[in-house]
């Protein structure tokens, strides 16, 4: 017959040095590169993005007209369809 094969046990995490998980939290943390060449990197996205995009005044011209269209039939299925746009 066939046996189950055992299930792999979890490392308990008091094998893992206290440091090394400090380490591994901090370098998960670290957002902001600490070379002049990334901080130049993500701070010319961040200027990128900070921007609104053509697609969202369209966006919001449309969900406008919607909800609009909803409170003219007094619709609540068109009113929800709105706020999801």
């Amino acid at each position: 017959m066939n046996e189950p094969e055992p299930s792999p046990q979890p490392v308990p995490s008091s094998s893992i040095p206290h440091d090394a998980r400090a380490r591994r939290r901090r370098a998960h943390r670290m957002l902001y590169p600490s070379d002049a060449e990334g901080q130049v990197a993500v701070l010319a996205d961040l200027a990128r993005r900070s921007f609104p995009s053509f697609e969202l005044f369209i966006f919001a011209i449309l969900g406008g007209a919607i909800l609009a269209a909803g409170y003219l039939l007094d619709s609540e299925a068109v009113l929800f369809f709105g706020v999801l746009v």
